[in-house]
């Protein structure tokens, strides 16, 4: 992940000093794979009654060419793709296959999942294949907590942990250090006073990194959100932690902030992370999926990346002119 950050800090560094007509290649680049879930998270976009997915069925495959993409993130010079879903990932019928081609392809890899299906023989795929990082959506120290965030079955947590802890003990054996493990923790009013409570369990998981961050706000989940009183506590609490998270070598990405948000004196994003979903459609963001930069179905990946929308974006970026839909976004970079 150090590589990565040098990587992004010279990005944030260089978009500053050119325009922004010619892209650079992207860094990391999100892609969705499916819809389907197997679990109902309370602050999910899947429960907007405007977004939700037509059906919760297992897709075989997405609806462009997806070893296409690779071969042309791999032609362009991408860094990173990185796995996700709509839902979960692992659902995917071809996970396995897609995340080994990545790998062939010289890529860098990233998989955010929910970790519940994870098992020894998967585990030991992603290990021999040499996947880079895991990001792990756990968002609770409990199955009370866990069930009620997340609308899982007794147990749930419990399998998460031991699927965390076989990806330790595995590395271990094999004497390699990744993938790198990381704990995400969506901060909310189910959850902020539990945040110690986390630290600890992924202290105990011997995980690399945990992720504070915000979730994002829908009308439907407005009750969530925290006040102004709970947002200081939940910050006073990460803030008391941070010496011994780093004790145990154990990296904090925070996102989370006050109510008072920071002035954005700039946004990299469509410089460097584009997002596309299982359809083919290519969006400058994940809060801007109302955006189409273009289709992989009718036009090559360069084609899009150095279109006019997208450049339309990155000079609209450029002057500081927000799109309504920045305020729901918790990454704010300075």
């Amino acid at each position: 992940m150090k590589q990565f950050t040098i990587e992004l800090d010279f990005l944030r560094k260089a978009v500053f000093l050119h325009p922004p007509i010619k892209p650079f290649p992207p860094l990391a680049v999100h892609v969705n794979v499916g819809q389907q879930c197997n679990l109902d998270c309370v602050y999910c976009w899947r429960r907007d009654p405007d977004r939700a997915p037509a059906n919760n069925s297992v897709q075989e495959k997405v609806g462009y060419d997806l070893k296409s993409l690779i071969d042309q993130l791999a032609e362009i010079g991408a860094s990173t793709i990185e796995i996700a879903g709509g839902g979960e990932p692992l659902l995917f019928k071809d996970i396995l296959g897609t995340m080994k081609y990545i790998k062939k392809m010289g890529l860098r890899g990233h998989l955010f999942t929910n970790g519940i299906l994870f098992n020894e023989k998967n585990t030991e795929a992603l290990i021999d294949m040499r996947w880079d990082f895991i990001n792990f959506s756990l968002d609770a120290h409990s199955q009370d907590v866990f069930s009620r965030l997340k609308g899982s079955g007794k147990g749930s947590l419990s399998k998460v942990r031991t699927n965390v802890r076989r990806f330790a003990h595995m590395k271990k054996a094999k004497h390699l250090s990744s993938p790198s493990i990381r704990l995400s923790y969506i901060i909310n009013r189910l959850n902020f006073n539990f945040i110690e409570e986390f630290i600890d369990l992924a202290i105990s998981l011997s995980v690399n990194s945990i992720f504070f961050a915000r979730f994002k706000q829908f009308p439907f989940n407005e009750e969530l959100r925290l006040n102004e009183r709970e947002e200081k506590v939940a910050m006073q609490i990460i803030d008391k932690n941070t010496g011994k998270l780093k004790k145990h070598n154990i990296n904090v990405n925070s996102y989370f902030q006050s109510p008072n948000w920071p002035v954005r004196k700039f946004c990299v994003i469509p410089w460097f992370a584009p997002f596309i979903t299982d359809d083919g459609v290519v969006h400058p963001c994940c809060c801007q999926l109302q955006k189409n930069m273009g289709d992989l179905k009718k036009n090559t990946f360069r084609e899009i990346w150095e279109g006019e929308k997208y450049t339309q974006v990155r000079k609209r970026i450029r002057r500081q002119d927000w799109f309504k839909a920045c305020k729901n976004c918790y990454l704010y970079i300075s």
